[in-house]
């Protein structure tokens, strides 16, 4: 019983993972990572904006949305704070479906 939960676990966590699009080193020693997965905050979906999170090297994360807006990159975090980054900082991983970057 065990191996099976624990199997079924498995699928379910790898079917259900977001698709990594890019990422950008940060200052603290960890990076930004921008995804395909469609953002949710506080339980409310933004069709136009996609999941990001950032962590650094001591294990602190913070989840944010992103989009694409004049040919920059809007991140903005859970707190409210908003920063643009030009695509040339970003590392490309996967342009993943229906992706502008």
């Amino acid at each position: 019983m065990k191996k099976i939960a624990a199997v079924l676990l498995t699928t379910f966590c790898v079917s259900a993972q977001a698709e990594v699009l890019a990422y950008i080193n940060n200052k603290g020693g960890g990076r930004i990572v921008f995804t395909d997965e469609q953002c949710v905050v506080n339980g409310k979906r933004y069709d136009n904006l996609r999941r990001m999170y950032g962590f650094t090297k001591d294990g602190t994360s913070s989840d944010g949305c992103w989009a694409i807006e004049h040919e920059m990159v809007v991140a903005v975090w859970e707190d409210g704070t908003k920063y643009r980054y030009t695509p040339d900082m970003l590392v490309i991983v996967n342009r993943g479906k229906g992706s502008n970057l």
